[in-house]
């Protein structure tokens, strides 16, 4: 019915694409649904980001991308050149502050698969078919790229691969899938000061105990453990660095000296001395897993009070303002705001 609509529709399309001034009779044959391969989409996607606003502009991308993917007759090239449109150019790139996502498409135009996208020119044949063989890619694939140092893109491309599989249906919503986290590293090196510092608990154990931490403190790793269900972090925990000798070694390559631990942990040093036994544990988000038994995707729904934007709970009507004994109580004094 689509494909019908397309077709008696073409006078339309074409005028719609004069308009946005892209059409090129050269490039973009639309008569009677027939369009020269793939090449029109990078005209459409020029159109589209310059005509924004434009009311037309949503409709001519995306009606335009149909007639190519109905002239290939596979539904599965539909799906893929839609998800490239909509993650390299405009909504999920820049929504994530990212000029846009490499890519690269494997597709099949009768004289064998190729490799497709501006990524792909650039680094060659060569190189394109090693990552089709590391991802095992077949016909109707892609394969995105971020670029830069690993902290700053590494959550982008976890979100970009999550909101990829519910675009394309490929996430399995019918069960539980349950993985253990395990190997933290103990430290982090600040790249602008260099300087040595705790990335995850401190109080964690380090696997190796005193040896492993005279060697590079990048390279050490702490009994740290969490477990993750569909993606959310449900438990958390970690074996205790329960050993003083070791603890106050930790803290000292990460600039902290042994009177400053005392000063600022003075009671769990004390407790050490008295020769405390290994131990550890994990805490679980109870209301994360309500959040997941109750198929819901926001944990506000299962909170019984849930604060808003401003930590407010609007039940109880909290934060109040403080009476003035509960000020002098403290020693506060509220001074009024112009």
């Amino acid at each position: 019915m689509i494909k019908h609509w397309l077709k008696s529709n073409n006078t339309i399309i074409k005028e719609v694409l004069r308009f946005l001034n892209i059409y090129d009779k050269r490039t973009i044959l639309l008569d009677s649904c027939n369009c020269a391969g793939i090449s029109p989409v990078r005209h459409i996607h020029t159109a589209f980001f310059a005509a924004q606003g434009h009311p037309t502009a949503l409709l001519v991308y995306f009606t335009a991308l149909l007639l190519i993917c109905f002239h290939k007759s596979s539904d599965l090239c539909l799906k893929a050149v839609l998800t490239i449109g909509y993650f390299t150019k405009y909504a999920f790139a820049q929504k994530e502050g990212l000029p846009g996502m490499g890519y690269i498409f494997w597709r099949d135009q009768g004289d064998g698969m190729e490799a497709a996208g501006p990524l792909a020119k650039n680094i060659g044949p060569e190189r394109t078919e090693a990552i089709r063989q590391q991802l095992d890619l077949k016909v109707g694939d892609a394969a995105f790229f971020l670029g830069g140092k690993p902290k700053t893109f590494e959550a982008v491309a976890g979100r970009a691969r999550n909101v990829i599989g519910e675009e394309l249906g490929l996430t399995d919503k019918d069960r539980f899938a349950f993985a253990w986290v395990v190997d933290f590293p103990i430290y982090e090196k600040d790249e602008e000061t260099g300087k040595i510092d705790f990335e995850h608990n401190p109080f964690s154990m380090p696997q190796g105990g005193m040896e492993a931490l005279q060697g590079d403190p990048l390279e050490v790793l702490g009994y740290q453990y969490d477990l993750a269900c569909n993606g959310y972090e449900l438990v958390s925990g970690a074996i205790r660095n329960h050993k003083p000798e070791i603890m106050f070694k930790a803290f000292e390559i990460a600039g902290y000296g042994e009177d400053e631990v005392r000063k600022r942990f003075g009671g769990m040093v004390n407790a050490f001395q008295y020769g405390a036994p290994p131990h550890g544990g994990c805490a679980a988000g109870i209301d994360r897993i309500v959040m997941l038994l109750a198929e819901e995707a926001n944990i506000r729904e299962v909170i019984l009070f849930p604060m808003n934007q401003r930590a407010e709970d609007l039940m109880m009507d909290a934060p109040s303002e403080p009476t003035s004994d509960q000020l002098m109580e403290l020693g506060l004094r509220v001074i009024p705001q112009d």
